[in-house]
């Protein structure tokens, strides 16, 4: 085992997981200052995609059960395009979001820094900036390019930095950036 890898257990080999770990084989390669369609950041802190690995997964399924993850994940009714091979010989060919797979790895990588640093830090909770920006129902949310940059703020964060910069609470009224606890979850940043 890799002493810089990020282990990850799947619960539910569905369209996510499917994107996810297509991600992984197809990303693998990505370095430092490459600019990748798809993948937001090719490193995390000092992980790369090349770092995470799928320890476990499993399913409920009864397609599903017991089948090797490559076969699981082609299962119906997992209807996900099949970008890159996963050792099986049947492809499918359906629309799924081009980006998932790059969303899930950083958010992966992201919350494998937020362990290392609240386990140094003595600290834990919600990572605000980088839940705000990549899951659909945050502790917070903000408007996308603030999202955007509270995430990068919160990758940029060196090791041996102090607790990081907690975004506001929602009740202070001096903050004109979170979104009202009302607003549509989908908002386009102008």
């Amino acid at each position: 085992m890799n002493t810089r890898s990020v282990r990850v257990g799947i619960v539910g080999t569905g369209n996510c997981a499917s994107s996810f770990v297509q991600g992984l084989t197809y990303y693998q390669s990505a370095n430092d200052g490459d600019d990748v369609p798809g993948l937001m950041n090719p490193s995390i802190g000092r992980y790369r995609v090349r770092d995470v690995e799928v320890a476990s997964a499993f399913d409920v399924h009864a397609g599903k059960v017991g089948r090797d993850l490559s076969e699981a994940l082609a299962c119906t009714p997992n209807n996900a395009r099949v970008c890159t091979p996963l050792s099986m010989d049947l492809k499918l060919e359906v629309w799924d979001s081009p980006n998932s797979a790059g969303i899930v790895i950083d958010a992966v990588c992201c919350a494998k820094l937020a362990i290392e640093r609240g386990i140094e830090r003595g600290i834990g909770g919600a990572i605000i900036g980088p839940s705000s920006y990549f899951m659909k129902s945050p502790p917070q949310q903000f408007h996308d390019h603030v999202a955007r940059e509270l995430t990068l703020e919160f990758i940029r964060q060196p090791r041996t930095a102090t607790a990081p910069r907690r975004a506001p609470e929602r009740n202070l009224p001096d903050h004109d950036y979170a979104i009202p606890l009302r607003a549509a979850r989908h908002v386009r940043a102008d």
